[in-house]
Order: C-alpha cells, then sequence, then structure tokens
C-alpha cells in the first residue's frame, strides 16, 4: 500500500498532463475506499464488545488514520489549482462523497471552503461538481445544523448561479436553493426569493421547471416558512 501510495503522490506532480489526471484520479478513489474502511472500523470500535481484539483495531486504526493523510496531504497541495479542469473536478466530487460517507471527519471548514471556492471556477464542469456534491448535504436535515458557517460565507454565490451560463450550473443550483429553502430556516431573505420567483418565465425549460417547483414548495410551506409578502407580492405582478 505505501507503494501504491508514493507512485501515486508522485505522479500526480509530473508534468505529462495524462498521468497528472489518471494518477490524481485512482489516489481520490483510493482514499475514498479508506474514508469507507475508517468509518468501518469507527463504527465496529463502538458495536464490539469492549475487550474483543481491542489492540489490533487500535493498530489497524492507526495504520488507516496514517495512509488517509499521506494520501490528503498530497490531495491539499496542489490538486484544487490544477490547470486540468477534470482533476478540479474530480477532486470536488469525491470530497462531496467524503462529507456524505463521514461527516463527523470532513464536514467542516477545511473541506467545505474547497467546494466553496470551487463555485468560482471558470469550467462549468467544476462548478457543477460543487453544486452537486452540496445538494447531498443539504438534503440531509442532520447535516444542515453544521453549515452554518459556508451557508453565511456562499449563499449569495448560490443565489446568483441560477444565471450561470451553462444551463445545467444554472438548473442544479435552483434545485440546490429548493433544498436550502426546506432545510435551512430563513436562510434565503425575501428578495432572494423574489429574484429566484422570476426564473419560470425563462426560456430555458429546465430551469423555469425548477423555479415553479421551488415557487410552488414555498407556498406549501407559507405558514411556517416564510413571509406573505414574499409570495404574494410575486403572484400580484
Amino acid at each position: 500500500m505505501n507503494a501504491i501510495i508514493s507512485l501515486l503522490t508522485d505522479l500526480a506532480d509530473s508534468m505529462v498532463r495524462a498521468f497528472r489526471h489518471t494518477s490524481t484520479l485512482a489516489a481520490m478513489k483510493l482514499l475514498t475506499a479508506i474514508v469507507s474502511i475508517h468509518l468501518n472500523l469507527d463504527v465496529n470500535k463502538h458495536n464490539a464488545q469492549r475487550l474483543y481484539e481491542v489492540e489490533k483495531k487500535r493498530i489497524s486504526g492507526k495504520r488507516t488514520s496514517y495512509r488517509l493523510d499521506q494520501l490528503d496531504r498530497k490531495r491539499k497541495e496542489v490538486r484544487q489549482v490544477d490547470v486540468i479542469p477534470e482533476i478540479r473536478a474530480t477532486c470536488i466530487e469525491e470530497f462531496g462523497s467524503w462529507i456524505k460517507t463521514y461527516p463527523d471527519a470532513f464536514l467542516n471548514d477545511n473541506y467545505l471552503k474547497y467546494i466553496g471556492w470551487m463555485l468560482y471556477d471558470k469550467q462549468a464542469e467544476v462548478r457543477l461538481k460543487c453544486l452537486l456534491g452540496l445538494q447531498g448535504i443539504y438534503s440531509r436535515r442532520e447535516l444542515v445544523s453544521r453549515m452554518d458557517l459556508f451557508t453565511s460565507r456562499f449563499k449569495d454565490r448560490i443565489v446568483s448561479m441560477p444565471l450561470d451560463k451553462d444551463h445545467e450550473v444554472a438548473v442544479q443550483a435552483m434545485k440546490l436553493l429548493m433544498l436550502m429553502s426546506q432545510n435551512c430556516e430563513d436562510v434565503l431573505s425575501t428578495e432572494d426569493c423574489e429574484t429566484l420567483y422570476q426564473f419560470v418565465y425563462t426560456t430555458h425549460r429546465p430551469l423555469a421547471v425548477a423555479a415553479g417547483e421551488f415557487l410552488y414548495k414555498r407556498y406549501l410551506c407559507l405558514p411556517a416558512c416564510m413571509p406573505t409578502s414574499c409570495v404574494f407580492s410575486f403572484v400580484s405582478e
């Protein structure tokens, strides 16, 4: 395992684009597998009898943590700023997977900030991976309460993204905002809502449909979630 990790981290610095892309993809997938192993070790540690193979699990857990840290250090060094958009997209996609799989270890600003920064990426593929990853997080109420700092920092950027020049990015941004509206109390202001409602008039049908669903769900939860002026000022126009 150590030899594989050394090979992948060395190739990730290669000047050859194909080597760098393939080795990064392999390293990220390997790290995702190690995250799952680490999580299983933690679950087993809590569920097993107190004296059952304690020493074995302790040693195994340390080895897994070491490998996780070794790969993660290399990942943090360069991959978010790699010139190849496919590499940036791969990293962001795996970040989202880690956070959903093992939130106790990865749902923190050390990882979320990279997703937030990549919302501004020049490549639509990278922005899209950010939105899809965030949808998986904001759809889980038990995780939303730990997203306050991220939400306060990047909410305005997300609200602006239905205007994205890439149609799929715009649609997924609207779907993310719908999840945020449902699971984050008072996260969207009246002005935010009124801006988003206007997208029902867009000529891009999937975005108009998503905006209509956003309006519909906000209207249904009106008594609990929003001031009446937010919907009725729009409907009366």
